[in-house]
């Protein structure tokens, strides 16, 4: 079996894929952590889980973008991310029903299908609160001292974000200054 090398435009495909992905985890993450304190606080598990489930809510995003472009990015993308996702969403939702094992009620035990109902509700949230979060930055990061790493993982996806979208400007750049050389000729 010979592997297939990525075309440039499959290449460019696929760091657009990485980019929607950490564009969403960017924007998920403070206002997932403002959600997550809202109530008592109950430690980084609480606002990394919520920031997860967030994240796995817009993953459809993502999704359809892989499905759209499935043409020009190899088919086999497609089943790896939902698998990716879908072991995200189990392994969230497990370190989730043991973080809050003591909290609910004794019958109450939520299903995987209502977690995954809940990510969307949750990356909803998110979103909703995210001006509040911007505007709050210090109040977001600064007053539990769990979260201090939370905000500097996400400074450190802003700045993978902007080194790749530049990486992609300049991609873009020298493929347009290469059909205008090669129109000339």
């Amino acid at each position: 079996m010979i592997n297939k090398i990525p075309q440039k435009s499959e290449k460019r495909e696929l760091m657009e894929f990485i980019l929607l992905n950490l564009v969403l985890l960017f924007i998920t993450q403070p206002g997932s952590i403002t959600f997550a304190n809202f109530d008592a606080p109950y430690g980084f598990l609480k606002d990394f889980t919520t920031w997860m489930s967030s994240f796995i809510g817009l993953s459809l995003i993502p999704l359809s973008y892989l499905i759209l472009k499935r043409n020009s990015i190899d088919r086999k993308v497609i089943p790896i991310y939902a698998a990716f996702i879908l072991i995200m969403a189990f392994m969230t939702y497990y370190i989730e029903q043991l973080l809050f094992e003591g909290f609910r009620s004794p019958n109450y035990l939520p299903t995987f299908l209502t977690f995954l109902f809940t990510c969307f509700l949750r990356a909803f949230l998110s979103l909703l609160i995210l001006p509040i979060a911007i505007t709050n930055l210090g109040k977001t990061y600064l007053s539990y001292d769990y979260d201090i790493p939370l905000g500097l993982a996400n400074l450190v996806i802003l700045l993978i974000i902007i080194s790749l979208s530049y990486n992609l400007y300049i991609r873009k750049k020298s493929e347009k200054g290469n059909k205008t050389l090669s129109g000339a000729s």
